[in-house]
């Protein structure tokens, strides 16, 4: 039954592979560590600015250039950083460095407001195992189309879509997932960070179906030594 449905295409709605891999080099980043520096130029500029100016009263100056310094080191750092990026990835350095992401959330909803109910013993038919059919019902219960069926073969974005990025995605992930993490409680922490990766990753050129995300929830439940 599950070979009769015809996959679903969507628009393309990420930005070129060249661009979000840049993106994403770019934002590895190692953090710079601005409270350390600021200290040491602290104390710095605190003994060597009063004997400098010849005046014990400029040591109040120590954490005002302190700051200063820190801020132009930071400046510095990122822009080395982001040259470095720049050139192993044939980018212009000062190219903006938004992501360009198409909102095809219309298009989702046509083809969801079309499909049957997942509460059907005809949609467990169209999985593997009865089991991964359970999970997949419960899954699609927290869609973005909250009952309706989700297809093995169907791609990611019909159960959970984001056309921008938002400070609090994961958060409503999180929500989104908690009413099968109420029905599946021997779903590990391991699994949900997993499940969280590949939410995420589908909006950065990485491409899963939900029988992805199906297998390896089924994995953790039911494989799990």
């Amino acid at each position: 039954m599950e070979s009769m449905i015809q996959p679903v295409t969507l628009p393309e709605w990420r930005d070129t592979p060249e661009r979000e891999n840049w993106l994403y080099a770019l934002g590895k980043k190692k953090p710079f560590h601005c409270g350390r520096i600021f200290l040491a130029a602290c104390v710095f500029w605190s003994v060597v600015f009063p004997v400098v100016m010849g005046n014990i009263f400029k040591v109040f100056w120590g954490p005002l250039i302190a700051l200063l310094t820190v801020v132009i080191l930071d400046m510095v750092d990122r822009l080395k950083w982001r040259i470095a990026v720049c050139r192993r990835h044939n980018r212009h350095i000062w190219e903006p460095s938004w992501v360009r992401r198409r909102d095809i959330s219309k298009e989702i909803k046509n083809i969801m407001e079309q499909r049957p109910s997942s509460d059907t013993a005809e949609y467990i038919c169209l999985w593997r195992t009865e089991e991964h059919g359970k999970i997949a019902q419960s899954l699609c219960t927290g869609g973005d189309y909250p009952v309706k069926a989700i297809h093995p073969q169907d791609p990611m974005e019909l159960f959970c879509f984001f056309y921008k990025d938002d400070n609090d995605h994961d958060m409503d992930i999180l929500e989104q997932l908690r009413p099968f993490m109420k029905a599946y409680p021997k779903l590990s922490d391991k699994a949900i960070v997993a499940i969280m990766d590949m939410l995420w990753l589908k909006r950065t050129r990485f491409h899963f179906h939900f029988q992805d995300l199906v297998e390896l929830c089924w994995r953790d439940i039911y494989c799990r030594e």
